[in-house]
């Protein structure tokens, strides 16, 4: 099943980039029709560095997942919680969103 792109044809031609190094990556995998069991929406945007992002609109899936509860803190409070001495990782996760687990 191949969904046709919406979008500027520049959008397409970044889209299409960026499947062909997933498919490289081995972040998108084809399949056949019949395997697919949900679909969601992804689309492009530009970011302020002129390079393309890609957005994964799972809002109908969102409807359908139970939802879990947990408590984000603040920024106070994770000043309080950090001593002096501790410290920080500054991880740059690119393309680690693409892992489910």
């Amino acid at each position: 099943m191949k969904i046709p792109l919406r979008g500027t044809q520049e959008e397409k031609k970044a889209y299409q980039e960026m499947l062909k190094e997933e498919f490289e990556e081995g972040i998108v995998i084809p399949i056949q029709q019949d395997q697919v069991k949900w679909w969601n929406h992804t689309f492009l945007i530009k970011k302020p560095n002129g390079t393309w992002r890609k957005i994964l609109d799972a809002s109908k899936l969102n409807k359908e997942i139970e939802k879990l509860h947990f408590k984000m803190h603040g920024l106070e409070e994770v000043q309080y919680l950090a001593n002096q001495m501790d410290y920080a990782t500054f991880l740059d996760l690119k393309s680690a969103f693409h892992h489910i687990t």
